[in-house]
């Protein structure tokens, strides 16, 4: 298996591809953010037939390593290869020691990987057809929280500070603790979004302000045809007033005037229905979401194991 030629630095033509096809997920500027943010390394995989390729992140969890595909979202540069040869290539690459497993995400806007190995389902909520997308495709309970936010006379924008970044750090870490939630993201890793997003056209940290202060953020990339949204957070004492509701329709119409065809808002954990409905709410449509794994070297099942064990731990 010989199709793909992997290395630790982008491949000459990679850039090109990159802002051919609008991506962001794949740049080095991205990779590049992800790994000054968690430490993890990168690996370029380029086929010259497909003129096109994927970049795989590589995280350390634990002792272990796991490397995804084109994080978060996945899907190929350039013109669609074969994930299976993909992995049968990956396999047999020696830019970097072998993870104990891969993760290739697959959106329901993609076609499907038809990878002959397990996969976990989440349901994935999108704006399918953007371009005809307008307030009229939204809930009642949406245009009602706009004008809420109308009447409290936010000011939004950009986030353009290390401070700021603090402040939008410190909102998603509320947001995450009121939910219960596992805390994925770090300070270092917002204070690079912000940077990020002031030399790529398609990353925006859009901020709701009121007398200097923060009081939400949205956080939005456009990745090829599609837009992604990425993280989001509210000062519960501004909830009212829903700067998140005015974010969010901001984000959505920066999408549509990009000429985004899709505006995707990810996948939702297994269990949290009304999350799944607010995005519904916005013309959302609700799909399965497929992320499958394929396990490398004599280490996988003592991973599958820890990984079984973390999350019995985080349930009890």
């Amino acid at each position: 298996m010989n199709g793909f030629v992997f290395s630790a630095d982008p491949p000459e033509r990679w850039s090109q591809a990159c802002k051919k096809a609008g991506r962001l997920f794949h740049t080095p500027g991205w990779q590049g953010l992800l790994e000054s943010s968690f430490g993890c390394r990168t690996v370029y995989a380029w086929n010259e037939i497909y003129e096109g390729g994927a970049a795989f992140s590589i995280f350390n969890a634990g002792p272990f390593r796991v490397a995804y595909l084109g994080f978060p979202v996945g899907s190929f540069l350039g013109q669609p290869g074969s994930y299976a040869e993909l992995l049968g290539c990956l396999r047999h690459q020696a830019v970097v020691p072998l993870p104990a497993s891969v993760r290739v995400p697959v959106s329901t806007l993609d076609p499907d990987a038809e990878l002959n190995t397990p996969a976990v389902t989440t349901p994935e909520t999108a704006i399918e057809d953007l371009p005809s997308w307008s307030l009229r495709s939204t809930s009642s309970n949406i245009r009602r929280d706009l004008k809420k936010a109308g009447r409290a006379s936010f000011e939004c924008g950009n986030a353009d500070s290390d401070e700021d970044a603090a402040a939008v750090f410190d909102l998603y870490e509320a947001t995450i603790e009121r939910n219960r939630g596992s805390m994925r993201y770090t300070p270092a890793y917002f204070k690079n979004l912000v940077r990020l997003s002031h030399t790529m056209k398609n990353l925006r940290v859009f901020v709701a302000r009121k007398n200097d202060q923060i009081l939400a953020f949205n956080v939005t990339a456009l990745d090829g045809s599609r837009a992604c949204y990425l993280h989001g957070g509210i000062d519960l004492a501004a909830r009212d007033d829903r700067p998140g509701a005015q974010l969010m329709f901001e984000a959505i119409r920066w999408a549509q005037e990009s000429e985004s065809q899709s505006f995707n808002f990810l996948s939702s954990p297994v269990g949290q229905e009304s999350l799944i409905r607010y995005k519904e709410k916005w013309g959302g449509t609700t799909r399965n979401h497929r992320t499958y794994t394929r396990g490398f070297g004599a280490s996988y099942p003592i991973f599958r194991l820890a990984e079984w064990l973390n999350r019995w731990l985080r349930l009890r």
